[in-house]
């Protein structure tokens, strides 16, 4: 019995060894991009508009606004759609609009049926936009001096028609430590392993919701955020989108350019997945808890391999398992060069499993008995769960959308 724990054990150390390494090699030979103040002063500045989709983000909003805005090189339009917030997020924007007249702010703009509040803001959001190039991005990211002009350069030196950027992830609380050491690991490997180059891999690429560029005509030729308007992973979906609508995409990290803290708080990181989790996980309950069993048997082997060894007296087993646990947390600790994280509370990593069931749990409660998708404190009843175009006729749909 012994034997075989301890054989158990030794694989799964092997396969998170094995994942690890990967992660690291990409970590170390994927794209970056650094920022660049003087990214294209040879040439005409660049007109960019952004479009931020912002719900209850009175922490963040204000310095994210004002990192966009003091960006050089570039002629900037922001847009800002207060999507229904319940704090100050509409009262902190107006003010910044009032000193600024580059901001505009669109409040509180209708849902129609089948939308989900972000994809809808950005939707409208595009449609005041005036430039040929767009920017997409959350309401919690900094960005540092100088990346918005290196990624316009990148976009144009590359012939790229959609430029992502992955973002340093900060977390504060011991869940959010849980969530960052087992979620970022997996986001790193599922980014430097896309074939974004293929044109014989049409849904190889990603859409990360911290930066997304895009060629305005790109843009409406796809159809815009209507085809993707039910996703609860929209960032993902819109990324394939554009790559198999015959465009050139592309992802890189860009650590130093971005910073952005994921959750806030404790009960953030606990709840914070349910939104994209059961989609993540392929939306259908069977399949959902059986990668979910797999994920816990991975995560939390060592340590009650450990405890349970200790309570038994077999202390091969416990040993066995307490140096499972170790390995884990340094292969999570190697990856520390895009993660601002405290190393003592990184040590509660196999909570991960605690926010996995319990965010998915609650996703599979409100989809298989609701038919709905709860995000932000709003639930919005949904379709299928499903990436493929979204538009009535199953055409490109382009402008604010309307009710049927």
């Amino acid at each position: 019995m012994v034997t075989a724990g301890l054989i158990t054990l030794a694989v799964i150390a092997l396969l998170w060894i094995s994942f690890c390494a990967l992660a690291l090699y990409i970590q170390q030979h994927h794209g970056r991009l650094e920022p660049d103040p003087d990214a294209g002063a040879d040439l005409a500045r660049p007109s960019v508009s952004v479009v931020i989709p912002a719900r209850d983000e009175e922490e963040a909003i204000e310095a994210t606004v004002r990192s966009l805005l003091s960006q050089p090189g570039v002629e900037l339009e922001l847009i800002v759609v207060d999507d229904g917030s319940t704090d100050r997020t509409g009262e902190l924007l107006d003010a910044i609009a009032a000193e600024e007249p580059r901001l505009r702010v669109l409040h509180d703009p209708a849902l129609p049926a089948g939308w989900l509040g972000k994809t809808n803001a950005m939707h409208q959001g595009a449609a005041l936009a005036r430039n040929d190039l767009i920017l997409f991005c959350d309401a919690d990211i900094l960005h540092r001096p100088g990346i918005l002009p290196a990624a316009v350069d990148e976009l144009e030196r590359a012939g790229l028609d959609f430029l992502t950027l992955a973002a340093t992830y900060r977390w504060e609380t011991v869940l959010e430590h849980a969530f960052g050491a087992v979620g970022m690991l997996t986001i790193l490997v599922a980014l430097g392993s896309t074939r974004y180059e293929d044109p014989e891999r049409p849904d190889d690429a990603v859409g990360i919701g911290t930066f997304m560029l895009v060629r305005r005509e790109a843009y409406e030729a796809i159809g815009g955020h209507a085809q993707v308007r039910a996703s609860v992973v929209d960032d993902g979906d819109f990324g394939k989108l554009v790559k198999r609508s015959g465009y050139r995409v592309t992802a890189l990290f860009a650590p130093r350019g971005l910073e952005v803290r994921m959750f806030r708080g404790n009960r953030a990181a606990l709840f914070g997945p349910t939104k994209n989790l059961y989609a993540t996980l392929g939306g259908e309950p069977i399949g959902a808890i059986l990668v979910a069993l797999v994920f816990t048997a991975l995560i939390c082997a060592g340590p009650i391999a450990a405890l349970s060894g200790t309570l038994a007296g077999r202390w091969s087993l416990a040993g066995a398992g307490l140096g499972l646990y170790l390995t884990q947390y340094a292969l999570f600790f190697g990856l520390r060069s895009w993660q601002r994280f405290h190393p003592l509370k990184l040590l509660g990593f196999p909570l991960f499993a605690l926010i996995l069931w319990l965010s998915l749990t609650r996703a599979m409660y409100f989809q298989r008995t609701r038919g709905t998708v709860l995000w932000r404190g709003r639930e919005v009843k949904l379709g299928p769960l499903s990436s493929t175009p979204m538009t009535e006729d199953g055409g490109p749909t382009y402008g604010p959308p309307t009710s049927p």
